[in-house]
């Protein structure tokens, strides 16, 4: 073989040698870019579902708040129209024919305020104050007021609230709590 031709064989060896290093270089730069791209979309996945259970637990923390919120209102409601349902009933006891005083009226007020404890109360709050409004019928039906017996059937409404007040505010590791 004469030397040009020889030249020219080695000059598309090495135009071939190059290409193939090239040609594996480009292989290998968008084998490596899909596996980025892929780690990205996986990365970005991961970030999204992260982000919705955050936005999930954010939203069930201001429920429970909220819940917690409408039931201390309702209980609160509620103990405000039993006292003053019994400084009525007091008013009664000491003088049958006072003045201005309606129980009837005391006693829808305090009904009123128990029907929200119905809806959204802890089973043993309604109970509580169910055995309240209980007290309240069985004085206008003309049973004795008995203020011992008033403070008894209070103090059971009171500390049934409270507990469920209480325990509410700490937090349900299931995101659940007992609703009747």
């Amino acid at each position: 073989m004469d030397q040009p031709t020889a030249t020219f064989i080695a000059g598309i060896v090495s135009a071939v040698g190059s290409t193939t290093v090239g040609l594996g270089g480009l292989v290998f730069a968008i084998r490596n870019t899909s596996k980025t791209l892929a780690y990205q979309r996986k990365e970005a996945t991961a970030n999204r579902e992260h982000e919705a259970r955050l936005r999930r637990d954010a939203e069930r923390r201001e429920d429970r708040l909220r819940w917690h919120r409408e039931r201390r209102e309702s209980y609160g409601d509620f103990a405000v129209a039993a006292g003053n349902a019994r400084r009525g009933m007091q008013v009664k006891a000491r003088d049958a024919d006072a003045a201005g005083i309606d129980l009837l009226r005391l006693r829808s007020e305090a009904f009123n305020a128990f029907s929200m404890i119905q809806l959204i109360g802890a089973r043993v709050v309604q109970g509580e104050a169910a055995t309240v409004l209980d007290f309240i019928d069985s004085v206008i039906d003309g049973k004795p007021y008995d203020d011992k017996q008033w403070r008894k059937v209070v103090w059971g409404f009171r500390a049934a609230a409270r507990e469920d007040l209480l325990s509410n505010l700490v937090e349900d590791p299931s995101g659940g709590d007992e609703r009747p």
